[in-house]
């Protein structure tokens, strides 16, 4: 969980700069999640779920029972009482909740179990119109009488997510007809193996907004750390075939979702993300199920793994040098002139806040937010200054140390001098390899150079050097080795 804390007002700006360059885990960071199969004693409600401000689509599952012109049947479980014939009216304020929230909510139809068929073109519009009518559409001259006869009570849902198992003719029908109506959105859980041998004539109609492709169940296109070229090639063959609609990484969220297919949040990070993110129609993450990833905290561990996953710093953080920004552990407060992030997630340590903080070209200092376990994470904002602590007031914070600025000594006419310098070098250099001209008797009679002009000279163009240039150091060793040979 992530709290901001803001004071004074001025520093706003700099916050939402902060907040947009707190790293995700993902180019884009949505997740799918399908609900309503593991029953309402384990599986939180909508309400709760949305509440959760992890998912970006809510995929309810499933319509299991439909075609042969019969009526379809809502499977959820004991979310509505265990009997498929039975309403589910009482998650209509969930389900607006849930979109309030500006998540979208769909209904998948068809999935692993149920009996479901389609044996006509006109079966196919049949249950478009159904859908329609009873999921996607209310009239607003009806009555909250004629709402009780929808499944879901009065909801609007935002489209229809074809899971179909089983060979079923007509989809392509199917999704034609449910995108004649307006503002529907489509998507598809097709199976790993491509092309997906029971949805592909209905996704080659490129109807289709989101595909959530299930990498699991499959072991030949499931990602393997042993050899994910399998797992390559077979996305790559997703994400190119499919350009007009956004493809998510299907993933059950627990070993114990699926018999295989899981990939652990170190792993999906640092091996799987480099892979789809390289796409430019991956959406994101699709995981099976709410009740899963609850158990198992597989989104917010790929977010805390995403954060914490070593990168190199942002270029405001790097320098030119071979000395990095460090930080200092002291012990004391900070000032609340900037503002401060915190991280309460048990899971995060301290080098973990210290990548953040490496990561971010605002921040000042972190510290932990339990100094017991060393957990959760503070961090520090621009504007915000360190505080010696006294008499046992304080905690250990970990402060950005600055590097003092290199002094460079602009002489008057510096470019000038440094030509008029050269020039008088390359005179020396030009005639004393070739008289005695040098004069140890300071003379210079002849037309000779006194030595101690030579001397000057050098010590001129050695002092511009080490002030003006990063590499002063470098010609002021050289120039004494040549000046101890003369």
């Amino acid at each position: 969980m992530i709290t901001k804390t803001l004071q004074p007002p001025s520093s706003l700006f700099l916050l939402i700069l902060f907040l947009t360059q707190i790293p995700t885990s993902s180019q884009s960071n949505d997740v799918a999640v399908y609900w309503g199969q593991n029953g309402i004693t384990n599986e939180a409600n909508l309400t709760q779920t949305c509440a959760s401000a992890k998912y970006s689509f809510v995929i309810i599952s499933f319509l299991s029972g439909f075609g042969n012109f019969s009526t379809p049947l809502l499977n959820l479980t004991t979310h509505c009482g265990g009997d498929p014939s039975s309403s589910c009216t009482q998650l209509a304020s969930q389900i607006t909740y849930c979109q309030k929230q500006g998540i979208k909510v769909i209904l998948s139809i068809g999935g692993g179990f149920g009996t479901y068929n389609l044996t006509s073109p006109q079966d196919a519009l049949n249950l478009s119109d159904y859908l329609w009518n009873n999921f996607l559409y209310r009239n607003s001259s009806s009555s909250s009488s004629s709402s009780q006869s929808r499944p879901l009570g009065g909801s609007i849902l935002d489209g229809i997510d074809f899971a179909i198992e089983e060979f079923t003719p007509y989809l392509k029908d199917l999704a034609r007809d449910l995108k004649s109506h307006p503002n529907v959105c489509l998507s598809a859980s097709p199976q790993c193996l491509f092309p997906d041998s029971i949805l592909a004539s209905a996704l080659d109609t490129g109807l289709f907004d989101y595909v959530f492709v299930k990498f699991y169940n499959n072991p030949s296109c499931e990602f393997s750390q042993a050899n994910p070229n399998p797992f390559v090639n077979i996305w790559n063959q997703w994400v190119t075939s499919l350009k007009k609609a956004e493809i998510f990484l299907g993933l059950p969220a627990s070993p114990a979702a699926s018999s295989s297919g899981y990939v652990s949040p170190d792993l999906f990070v640092s091996q799987v993300l480099p892979v789809v993110n390289n796409s430019p129609n991956y959406g994101g993450l699709a995981l099976w199920t709410r009740y899963y990833d609850e158990v198992s905290g597989f989104s917010t561990a790929i977010e805390i793994s995403a954060m914490c996953t070593q990168q190199s710093d942002p270029k405001c953080k790097r320098s030119s040098h071979d000395d990095d920004d460090g930080f200092e552990q002291r012990f004391g407060s900070m000032s609340i002139d900037g503002f401060k992030v915190v991280y309460d997630g048990g899971n995060l340590g301290v080098q973990c806040c210290e990548m953040m903080c490496r990561k971010n070209c605002s921040c000042e200092a972190y510290a932990a937010v339990n100094e017991a376990n060393k957990t959760g994470c503070q961090i520090w904002g621009k504007g915000s200054k360190f505080v010696e602590g006294h008499g046992g007031k304080g905690q250990a914070i970990y402060v950005v140390k600055h590097r003092e600025p290199r002094t460079r000594i602009r002489f008057l006419g510096g470019q000038l001098l440094k030509k008029r310098l050269l020039f008088k070098l390359q005179s020396v250099a030009a005639i004393v390899p070739y008289s005695n001209n040098i004069d140890i008797t300071e003379k210079q009679t002849g037309g000779g150079y006194g030595l101690s002009l030579v001397l000057e000279l050098f010590s001129q163009y050695l002092l511009y050097a080490t002030f003006a240039f990063p590499f002063g150091e470098n010609i002021k060793k050289k120039v004494s080795i040549y000046l101890s040979s003369l």
